[in-house]
């Protein structure tokens, strides 16, 4: 029976019938041995786990503290709520209808937990409800909490006046929603120009305070009643830098055991009193407020995959547990091969690297592989080892398949890792292997800034050794290519600059770098009117790179330094970091649509296959043919016979 099924899916795939994808995940397999040429197999979905975002302590349907909840994302499905029973161990899941990237979380007066969501236009800046005293209703979508918003960052609970309020990010607002009136309130944006204003917390006097930038970043404090608000930071500091909000960081705020609002300022606790920040010496901070069940226990953390501990401040003694779910699957956010072969991918908030077989799509989740929380951006083999790049701060860590895994950063760990890659870096979009064995990473600018950064990792010595920041002024460097012949690295640039600014540039372009002597030796806007440089590859001679948004392929000649050819590219936008030289000497490269070939003699670009789902990410070039990412799902395009 089981010869004449794989005969029977064999026979479908060369007759032309889709086969429905199938869902796999850690430690399943999928997908035949060998595939039919030149068509796509959905080897399933490599991490149908869960993460857990945010997590508090909370009433049951009596209204006692007796409660932990855990708000998991997902990519696959919407947010959802895990109520857990810490005395009993037992917990029940309760679905969104909608909602992505929960980040906002808070118990309401009304005894109701509330999510915040981030993400799109449709998923994000949306206020969610469960009711414990009615389970039965489920999570409900009370709607945005502001129009203009798509992300709710932080959610706090109001003093005496029935609301809880949001920071947002799209227009730097702070928003409220009465919940004994079921309105919301939109106080609008809380400093002109900036984007994010995150986290906040409410002082016992009713003001809320949070923190705007990222460009111009400033602590507010704002009155509720009034909708009055301004700088909360002290005469003496007003003008200056706050260290805590550089680079996109969060503020730092405590709501003490006296019900005050402290902030901290350049490594100084305030006191927050009627919008106004009052310093204080050390020992006057009062302990930070803590939520406890009602036989006294502190709910001491719950990690990203759902392990949660509770502490009896009492004695010390700490009980753990596992907050059973199910999951729909964790969207694909890069792929690479690995020394060994094998595919591997990481998924975006949380970064767990996942590893899966070329042919069969078996997959396993290794894990965390980098101490940055977000997603790998790049990654290469080299050595028996593979490179990776985060973000954020771009931190540079290593895994060797041979051994065991145990991630930190000492030598004796795997995988290892190294620490950030330096000033300038935040998405490490573009990596490659240049001269001398080491790797080139192309960044975008860090929060709030212009201008990221080309720098050199040398993995013999574990640790950044040159780094160049703006070269193209003001914008980001987001493709890069190599060609050992003439010894230069070639680079394309995205006027973007990091999170809450607005690009001050119109126009990207191609660069050219001597290594040797460590300067740009040729710079041009390729194309008018394009502001990115999606991907890039350098084969016989020639540069083979993308512009968008036209999606136009420029073909420049090294030994001329001019561009000879100039074409669009049918099958939409190209995905990022996606084009390479085959061992056929064709260039390969992937739209949103599907695979593309271009004939480096001719030029001809040729739309090979298209994939109705749609690619997301990419990618991975090898003897058996092209992988990428559609949402949740590793996809295999054959080669053609």
């Amino acid at each position: 029976m089981k010869n004449l099924a794989i005969i029977f899916c064999l026979l479908m795939f060369a007759v032309g019938v889709a086969i429905a994808p199938a869902a796999v995940g850690a430690d399943s397999s999928a997908g035949p041995g060998s595939a039919p040429a030149g068509q796509f197999i959905d080897l399933g979905i490599p991490v149908l786990r869960a993460a857990v975002y945010t997590h508090t302590l909370g009433p049951d349907e009596r209204g006692e503290m007796t409660k932990i909840y855990g708000i998991f994302t997902q990519s696959a499905a919407p947010v959802f709520l895990v109520q857990i029973d810490p005395f009993t161990g037992a917990s029940r899941q309760f679905n969104a209808p909608i909602g992505t990237h929960p980040w906002g979380l808070v118990v309401g007066p009304d005894n109701c937990i509330y999510i915040g969501t981030a993400g799109d236009e449709a998923q994000g800046g949306l206020l969610l409800r469960f009711d414990p005293a009615h389970p039965d209703k489920g999570v409900v979508n009370l709607g945005k909490m502001a129009a203009s918003e798509t992300y709710v960052w932080a959610l706090a609970r109001g003093e005496g006046d029935g609301c809880i309020y949001g920071c947002s990010y799209g227009n730097g607002k702070v928003t409220a929603y009465d919940t004994r009136t079921g309105k919301f309130r939109d106080y609008g944006q809380m400093k002109p120009g900036q984007q994010y204003t995150r986290p906040l917390v409410v002082g016992k006097d009713g003001w809320v305070y949070t923190a705007a930038g990222m460009t111009e970043p400033d602590y507010i404090g704002l009155n509720p009643r009034t909708g009055e608000h301004g700088s909360s930071r002290p005469a003496e500091l007003a003008g200056t830098p706050a260290k805590e909000l550089a680079q996109g960081a969060w503020a730092v705020f405590r709501k003490g055991t006296d019900g005050h609002a402290y902030q901290r300022d350049n490594g100084k606790w305030y006191r927050l009193i009627a919008g106004k920040a009052q310093p204080i010496a050390e020992s006057e901070l009062p302990p930070a407020a803590v939520m406890r069940l009602k036989d006294g226990r502190e709910l001491a953390g719950v990690t990203t995959e759902g392990i949660w501990t509770l502490r009896d401040p009492a004695t010390g003694k700490e009980t753990s547990g596992r907050i059973e779910h199910q999951g729909a699957g964790m969207r694909i956010f890069v792929l690479g091969q690995g020394p060994d072969g094998q595919i591997y991918g990481s998924t975006i908030l949380p970064l767990w690297l996942f590893r899966a077989d070329p042919l069969t799509g078996k997959s396993e989740v290794l894990g965390k592989s980098s101490k940055a929380g977000g997603e790998l951006y790049s990654m290469l083999p080299l050595d028996g080892k593979l490179w990776m790049f985060a973000y954020p701060e771009a931190f540079v860590s290593s895994y060797d398949p041979r051994r065991p895994w145990s991630f930190g950063d000492g030598a004796e760990n795997n995988p290892r890792d190294f620490g950030p890659m330096g000033d300038g870096h935040l998405r490490p979009r573009a990596l490659i292997e240049g001269p001398g064995k080491k790797f080139w990473v192309g960044s975008f600018a860090p929060y709030g800034e212009f201008g990221g950064s080309l720098g050199v990792f040398d993995p013999a010595l574990g640790k950044p050794v040159e780094n160049y920041r703006n070269l193209v002024k003001n914008q980001s460097i987001s493709a890069l290519a190599y060609d050992p012949k003439s010894g230069l690295i070639f680079g394309g640039s995205d006027v973007a600059g990091g999170g809450g600014t607005t690009p001050s540039e119109s126009q990207a372009y191609f660069f050219v770098w001597d290594p040797v002597e460590k300067r740009t030796i040729e710079a041009a806007a390729l194309v008018k009117g394009d502001t990115g440089t999606p991907a890039m590859t350098v084969t016989g001679g020639q540069v083979f790179l993308v512009t968008s948004p036209s999606n136009t392929l420029s073909v420049w000649n090294i030994k001329e330094k001019r561009v000879v050819d100039q074409r669009p590219i049918d099958g939409g936008p190209m995905v990022e970091i996606s084009m390479g030289t085959h061992t056929d000497g064709m260039v390969y490269g992937l739209t949103k649509k599907g695979v593309i070939r271009i004939d480096p003699k001719t030029y001809e670009v040729k739309l090979l296959g298209e994939y109705a789902p749609g690619v997301s990410a990419g990618w991975v070039m090898n003897k058996h043919g092209i992988y990428f990412a559609s949402g949740v799902h590793l996809v295999w395009w054959a080669w053609p016979r």
